[in-house]
């Protein structure tokens, strides 16, 4: 196993071996890690998924489908309903332009308590 050590001393956090299927609420999605999530993934279209081929592929049967709002709040780390008092298109944007909770929260566990 490979840990990277980035410039500020923080060593890269165990992975915890969380994958789509754990994530997504039905289906079957077309890889084990998921692609970052953008401020667009709101605004796609299934044809996106297929040419892109940077955008969760979440297969329903034979038909394509995006991520839900819900799943995308379990890929930020953030808790269930987190969004849910805006409207579904700006959850999307709100959660492709967040940082991810457990990223986040790893990094400045590292950074010295002041007393």
């Amino acid at each position: 196993m490979i840990i990277k050590k980035f410039d500020s001393g923080v060593r890269q956090p165990k992975d915890k071996g969380i994958v789509l299927k754990d994530i997504i609420e039905s289906g079957y999605a077309n890889r084990d890690k998921a692609y970052p999530l953008t401020a667009t993934y709101a605004n796609a279209v299934p044809r996106d998924y297929l040419i892109k081929r940077s955008r969760q592929q979440i297969w329903e049967g034979f038909k394509l489908r995006k991520l839900t709002v819900t799943e995308c709040e379990r890929l930020q780390g953030y808790p269930q309903n987190y969004c849910s008092m805006i409207s579904k298109t700006q959850a999307y944007k709100a959660l492709g332009n967040s940082f991810t909770v457990p990223v986040i929260k790893h990094i400045l566990s590292k950074l010295p308590q002041n007393e």
